[in-house]
């Protein structure tokens, strides 16, 4: 069995994050701020494989080429994750969240945690009707209903 636990911040709010993880029954939880989901995962899945790497956060450049399950379809946008951890315990045992980020020299990630104050969507990026959402130092642009795609919806569909 693994067990996780961290300290997630997305936005000026800090999560609490516990995942448990165990191949026998029931198979795990994951709960954010004291809600718990149950999840399972049939016998023989390659979905949740306890023996090998971990990734928090997004996937290396060397694994941008992995054919990802539809669960985690999320991976390939490659937007990672974009925010603070803190407090990361595996397997009962605390991590040195800064130490792991300065080791790996990992592009875009950073052994500190600062929000820039400035208003990334005052410059209004997002074009064809797309809406701006200001995001942790930076701007997401939602193309949703618009008929674009890319970045700043700029790309016709």
């Amino acid at each position: 069995e693994r067990r996780s636990r961290c300290n997630i911040y997305t936005t000026a709010r800090t999560h609490i994050a516990h995942a448990r993880f165990s191949s026998s029954f029931p198979p795990g939880s994951i709960s954010v701020n004291s809600r718990s989901i149950p999840f399972s995962s049939n016998e023989g899945s390659e979905i949740l494989d306890l023996d090998s790497d971990m990734y928090l956060g997004g996937l290396p450049e060397s694994r941008q080429g992995l054919i990802l399950p539809p669960e985690v379809w999320t991976a390939l946008l490659n937007y990672g994750y974009v925010g603070c951890v803190r407090d990361l315990f595996i397997d009962g045992k605390s991590r040195d969240v800064r130490r792991l980020a300065e080791i790996q020299s990992a592009p875009g990630v950073s052994s500190f945690c600062t929000r820039e104050l400035q208003k990334r969507c005052s410059s209004a990026p997002c074009a064809n009707g797309g809406q701006c959402k200001e995001g942790w130092n930076r701007y997401i642009c939602d193309c949703t209903g618009t008929g674009y795609l890319g970045s700043n919806c700029e790309i016709g569909g």
